[in-house]
């Protein structure tokens, strides 16, 4: 799913050339390793978050939005925020089944 962000093979190649360690080449390929590591866990954090979480508050957000067009018609706001929820869900679900394989 990472590699579905933009400017993703980038940023890691940005984040690998920064690193600077001194010692025998298996050395420096490990502790670079174990740095990068940090970075991607931080931006995943910080880009993704908890997947199956959000998914979740997007789904109840189209639920109250489902049972308030039970009993009115929505405005063209709740219905532009209807089709930004469903399109976020897919996203979310796209990404989400990527993890899992």
């Amino acid at each position: 799913m990472w590699l579905r962000v933009e400017n993703f093979v980038d940023k890691v190649k940005a984040w690998w050339e920064s690193f600077l360690f001194q010692g025998n080449p298996s050395f420096i390929l490990a502790k670079k390793l174990a740095a990068l590591k940090l970075d991607l866990k931080k931006w995943n954090e910080v880009e993704f978050g908890n997947v199956t979480f959000k998914k979740q508050q997007l789904w109840n957000k189209l639920n109250d939005l489902d049972v308030r067009e039970e009993t009115h018609p929505l405005t063209v706001e709740e219905k532009f925020e209807q089709v930004n929820l469903r399109t976020d869900i897919e996203k979310l679900t796209f990404f989400e089944e990527i993890s899992w394989r």
